[in-house]
């Protein structure tokens, strides 16, 4: 459950399939290129609630969009599992990469 959680962090393109088998590296390639930003917060949002089976309103805080030292996050409520879930986005962008770098 935890990794599916954790997964579910990259939103819209987890959801969609776009970071699974030969889709990868073409999902990447537009996330290198800024594509993702174009993805509104709520699209991000429920493509969360899809992907982890969390309810829209178990969602307390969600920041899609990265920065240089501020990469996306979200924060929910797994009440199946009584967790508090705590989730940072791995790299994802080439901002993140620049946080990785600085780290």
């Amino acid at each position: 459950r935890a990794c599916e959680l954790a997964r579910g962090a990259f939103g819209y393109a987890m959801d969609k399939g776009h970071l699974c088998g030969s889709l990868q590296s073409a999902a990447l390639s537009f996330a290198a290129h800024g594509g993702y930003r174009y993805v509104s917060a709520a699209a991000h949002t429920a493509a969360l609630c899809n992907f982890t089976g969390l309810g829209r309103r178990d969602v307390a805080a969600a920041q899609w969009a990265s920065w240089e030292l501020r990469p996306a996050h979200y924060v929910a409520v797994d009440h199946a599992e009584r967790w508090i879930v705590i989730v940072v986005r791995g790299s994802f962008s080439i901002a993140d990469a620049f946080t990785d770098l600085r780290g």
